[in-house]
């Protein structure tokens, strides 16, 4: 009810701002954020009042030139809208529209190995073992929490194929935490 209330111009202001500090050095700040993102997408996305928000999320998600940090969290971000949606928090159509951009998001970070990344804090190279099993973790937390949005990508063979093989490979994982998300 707050943001609701909230001066437009004041939100304005704000919602950038957020999404940068979704590309935060510091983890903590990062996990924060993409919290309160996804709260206050629950409110902007069924009035159509933050279209670039998910553009942002999948853009950062798929592009070569962001840091780990800055890819999970935006992952992170894409689980808990899809949760909020499954929820009944926000209309499942704001997510089921978005299906496919948001599965091609979370399998490419379930699959994610880093070669050619930036580190969580800016710096190049594959060393941040940790960021990158950070990003497989969020990833498939947000698969679990789109499975109801993606259940037409199922019914077509060749992705659930796909999707299942993904699956397979972060079950097989050397790190225990990307096996058992």
């Amino acid at each position: 009810q707050r943001w609701i209330q909230l001066d437009v111009a004041i939100k304005n202001e704000l919602k950038p701002k957020l999404l940068k500090n979704l590309s935060s050095i510091h983890h903590e700040a990062r996990h924060v954020t993409a919290q309160i993102v996804a709260k206050i997408g629950v409110v902007e996305l069924p009035n159509s009042s933050w279209p670039e928000l998910l553009p942002h999320l999948l853009e950062t998600v798929g592009n070569s030139s962001s840091s780990l940090g800055a890819i999970q969290s935006c992952l992170e971000t894409l689980g808990y809208l899809c949760e909020e949606s499954y929820s009944g928090n926000m209309p499942t159509d704001v997510m089921t529209a978005q299906s496919n951009a948001v599965l091609t998001a979370v399998v490419q970070g379930m699959r994610f190995d880093g070669k050619g990344m930036a580190n969580a804090d800016g710096s190049m190279g594959t060393n941040d073992v940790a960021g990158v099993n950070g990003v497989r973790v969020a990833a498939s937390t947000a698969l679990l929490n789109a499975l109801d949005f993606v259940s037409a990508n199922f019914e077509r063979e060749n992705e659930r194929s796909f999707i299942m093989q993904t699956i397979c490979e972060c079950i097989s994982a050397t790190d225990m935490n990307v096996r058992q998300t």
